[in-house]
């Protein structure tokens, strides 16, 4: 199939990084946000029915709101048109802007709880994340220097995002008017414990946030003890959420990063099969040589890890390791944040 051809059998072209559905009339349509980050942009979907809505709002920053804005401007909107925000999940690239584009539209901003928690006390939750992340680079045996660039990286980051009140908490089964559909919120828990996806079930189309990419695996991120459910490891509720994600049958699936998915359950396989050979990938690692740090497998599995990605690697190896202490194949040989792990004998 030719570039283009897979949106316009969906009944949607992309057209200057807009979405038109020229098929249906529904009215969604995808702006693509710039970010501080180099090489990543972030979809921000505009919803024209029952009233002018966003889902996720791009970081903060002039220049984000100016090409937002721009993009609305030939459907015949502006950023002050907005009516409500709906976020996905409590990542900067996700809600940042949410603060100033409601400040000049008089928006809604919508969330579950815990998404609510994390914008309404911004400042005080990158606090206690700076220290977790210190604490849990520390412990996964992260040299210095390492440790400090990734604190300075998150404080540069920080800036993208404000604080924001939340109107309205929504509640996971609670369905959504969208332009002509009916989007029901799904929590599927993985990337983060808190991540959402909206889907309208007679159409089968989903907005999917960051839990399911079609390019990028979602990174099961470390998250602070204190915030996680009981018993929660992030990549068995990540796979859990992949294979109730397959089974709904999807049709479309729009993601927050990157290209739409038609027909996504080929990509939630891609990601599970993935998902396994990682894990054996990290256990075939760690039974030859238990005595290596999480930071020492991170090396073996991402050689030539660029520095702005250390947080991620050593959450994604940290995330396997948990998921074969959860399989009885290795043990934690510290409290609280691990950063030892010896073999089940």
């Amino acid at each position: 199939m030719e570039p283009g051809e897979e949106m316009k059998e969906a009944g949607l072209e992309n057209a200057e990084h807009v979405l038109v559905d020229l098929a249906k009339g529904r009215g969604i349509h995808l702006l693509e946000a710039s970010t501080p980050v180099p090489g990543l942009k972030v979809n921000i979907y505009f919803v024209e029915r029952p009233v002018p809505t966003l889902i996720d709002a791009p970081m903060k920053g002039a220049l984000c709101l100016a090409g937002l804005n721009g993009q609305l401007q030939p459907l015949g909107y502006s950023l002050d048109d907005i009516e409500v925000i709906i976020v996905t999940h409590p990542h900067i690239d996700h809600f940042g802007a949410a603060a100033d584009i409601a400040e000049m539209s008089g928006a809604q901003v919508w969330a579950t709880e815990n998404t609510a928690r994390w914008l309404e006390n911004y400042d005080d939750e990158c606090l206690e994340e700076e220290r977790f992340q210190k604490t849990f680079l520390d412990r996964a045996g992260v040299p210095a220097d390492l440790v400090a660039h990734v604190g300075r990286y998150f404080q540069y980051l920080k800036k993208f995002a404000c604080p924001v009140r939340v109107s309205r908490l929504l509640e996971v089964g609670e369905v959504v008017e969208l332009a002509s559909g009916r989007f029901r919120l799904e929590h599927v828990p993985g990337h983060t414990p808190w991540c959402v996806m909206m889907v309208d079930d007679r159409e089968k189309i989903a907005f999917t946030g960051d839990f399911l990419l079609k390019d990028i695996s979602s990174n099961p991120l470390a998250q602070r003890p204190s915030k996680l459910p009981a018993g929660y490891r992030s990549l068995e509720a990540y796979a859990s959420s992949l294979r109730r994600v397959a089974a709904m049958g999807l049709a479309l699936a729009l993601p927050g990063h990157g290209e739409m998915m038609r027909n996504p359950r080929k990509r939630v396989a891609a990601l599970l099969g993935f998902m396994n050979a990682r894990t054996g990938q990290v256990a075939d690692i760690f039974g030859t040589r238990p005595d290596l740090t999480i930071y020492e497998i991170v090396e073996e599995v991402f050689p030539g890890l660029p520095r702005d990605e250390i947080f991620l690697a050593v959450s994604e190896v940290f995330a396997h390791l948990d998921l074969l202490e959860g399989n009885g194949i290795v043990l934690r040989t510290d409290e609280g944040i691990p950063s030892r792990y010896t073999l089940c004998r």
